[in-house]
C-alpha cells in the first residue's frame, strides 16, 4: 500500500498492548522505532525485537504524565534516532 522502509518513528506509550502491536508492525515494515514508556520490562521486551529482519527498536524511559520527563524522553529519542519522520 505504501513504503515506510527507512523511516524513523517515536511511539509514546509503546509498551501497552496497542503500542506493542504498532511497534512490532513498524519494525517489520523497516521503520526504526524509539519506544517511550515507563512500563516494567520495557527494555526486556524491546530486546526481543532485536533480531534479523526487523528495523532497530530502542527503549526510552519516559513518564508521559510528567511534562519535563516527556521532554527528556523526546530528546533521548532524537539522540538515538537522529530525526523523527513519524510520531
Amino acid at each position: 500500500l505504501f513504503d515506510v522502509d527507512g523511516r524513523k518513528a517515536l511511539v509514546a506509550g509503546g509498551a501497552g498492548d496497542l503500542g506493542r502491536a504498532m511497534v512490532s508492525a513498524l519494525a517489520q515494515a523497516g521503520v526504526e522505532v524509539a519506544v517511550l514508556d515507563v512500563a516494567a520490562g520495557l527494555e526486556a521486551w524491546v530486546d526481543t525485537l532485536r533480531r534479523p529482519g526487523l528495523a532497530p527498536v530502542h527503549a526510552v524511559r519516559a513518564d508521559l504524565t510528567d511534562r519535563a520527563d516527556l521532554g527528556r524522553g523526546f530528546e533521548a529519542a532524537l539522540r538515538v534516532l537522529g530525526t523523527v519522520t513519524s510520531c
